[in-house]
């Protein structure tokens, strides 16, 4: 039974990159050293990536920005900013969210204090 996805093959250079006409120069020869006679390229799937990165979930900048959301809300709130593109789930997002709360927490502290303090 054949699989309807396109499988991986080897391709010669001259059929992913035509060669140009013969009426052209040939490249010099330090050029030509440097390349390789017979490139091979790796085809396969269209919606493959070239290179797979592993995702980092490194929550150090998130939680630095929780502790110092709380006494200035402005750096809780671009923390949020920064780590509201993470992955569901994952560490940065959820400290993220922290440290949104703390801006937002940090804020109504400081205004409160302000209003109690104002009518005195």
């Amino acid at each position: 039974m054949a699989s309807s996805q396109p499988q991986a093959r080897d391709v010669n250079f001259q059929e992913v990159w035509p060669q140009p006409p013969a009426a052209s120069a040939p490249p010099p020869d330090a050029a030509q050293a440097f390349m390789p006679a017979q490139p091979r390229v790796l085809v396969g799937e269209p919606n493959q990536p070239l290179m797979v990165q592993q995702p980092v979930d490194n929550a150090t900048c998130e939680k630095i920005g929780f502790v110092c959301g709380f006494f200035v809300p402005f750096v809780g709130w671009i923390t949020f900013c920064i780590g509201c593109s993470a992955p569901a789930g994952s560490a940065r997002k959820k400290w993220s969210q922290y440290a949104c709360g703390s801006g937002l927490l940090g804020f109504a502290l400081g205004v409160s204090v302000r209003l109690a303090t104002s009518h005195s």
